[in-house]
């Protein structure tokens, strides 16, 4: 098997340098190359140029495995000019649940710092411009590949997974970071392309990253990783079902799972938070230890943690 990693390619050069750029404000200044000629010093065109001329130029029988990674989504989101001028900054409205986010507590504000003042709107929109115009410049070389892909000999035998490392938030509750345990960052795309399975479905059982790996290693015909807890997606892609799966996001020793609707938070200091997201996406109600499912979910969590190598318990006797 043939394998290359993109991101090990131009780590050094992500960026063209500051002195062809211009600045549209925002968060980390908005910066934009000016000239469509300077397109070519970005990261994200070289990785997607050698991912297609690999495209091109591979005839070997061999199965090959080939990882093509994308800076841009990550800051400070300096893109080509004409990616900002997509979006009419001033059609950015913050959710109206966001006037109802309850206070954090000292343990979140300690860990989770609130790095950004969302009531200053024009900077705001700015800096969600910034990031909306960094996810469709990726959108553009990652077009590019997928083109290529379609049109080469390896068309209707190459199964394709686009993911990204983790989400972000947007300006509520004054952050625009990662690094929360809310689900706002925990949620990412997941999309899986299988040419032997080309009617589309939803999967809506919550899945983890770490499942990608088995994942890439059972269609690869692989054995699986030994004491791994992922799992391989396989079987969903061909309409199963796994609805009663605890998935985990971790910080240190503060620990979260998703469960069906349920978002369940466990910090380091015993405190919790319980949240159903079906009914409130933003996470602005938290349900307590009152609810009739919450010692299901308190159940469910330390198992998870226990499984992937984290005892709350120790945890909170060490508190």
């Amino acid at each position: 098997m043939i394998y290359c990693d993109e991101r090990k390619l131009f780590r050094k050069d992500w960026a063209p340098p500051s002195k062809i750029m211009t600045e549209f404000g925002g968060f980390r200044g908005g910066q934009a190359t000016v000239h469509e000629a300077h397109d070519t010093r970005f990261y994200d065109f070289k990785s997607s140029k050698s991912a297609i001329s690999f495209l091109w130029k591979y005839r070997d029988t061999a199965p090959f495995y080939r990882e093509v990674g994308f800076y841009g989504p990550h800051g400070p989101w300096i893109t080509p000019r004409r990616f900002k001028e997509m979006y009419d900054e001033t059609a950015f409205h913050q959710p109206r649940a966001w006037a109802d986010l309850p206070p954090t507590g000292e343990m979140l504000d300690r860990t989770f710092r609130a790095n950004f003042d969302a009531s200053r709107i024009d900077f705001w929109r700015k800096s969600v411009r910034n990031y909306f115009s960094a996810l469709s410049h990726v959108d553009h070389h990652l077009g590019r590949v997928w083109d290529v892909l379609k049109a080469s000999p390896h068309a209707d035998n190459t199964v394709v997974i686009i993911t990204s490392d983790h989400g972000l938030h947007l300006g509520d509750r004054n952050r625009l970071r990662k690094g929360t345990l809310w689900e706002q960052v925990a949620n990412v795309p997941l999309i899986i392309h299988d040419p032997a399975q080309p009617a589309p479905h939803v999967v809506t059982d919550p899945v983890g990253l770490i499942d990608i790996g088995p994942t890439v290693l059972d269609y690869a015909g692989l054995r699986g990783l030994e004491d791994s807890p992922g799992r391989s997606l396989r079987p969903l892609m061909e309409w199963g079902r796994d609805p009663d799966r605890a998935v985990p996001t971790f910080a240190g020793n503060h620990a979260a799972i998703r469960k069906g609707q349920y978002r369940f938070i466990r910090y380091a200091d015993g405190s919790t938070e319980f949240f159903d997201l079906g009914r409130d996406w933003w996470q602005t109600r938290n349900l307590g230890p009152d609810h009739p499912d919450y010692a299901e979910m308190a159940a469910a969590h330390a198992a998870c943690c226990q499984e992937h190598g984290l005892d709350v318990t120790a945890i909170d006797a060490a508190a």
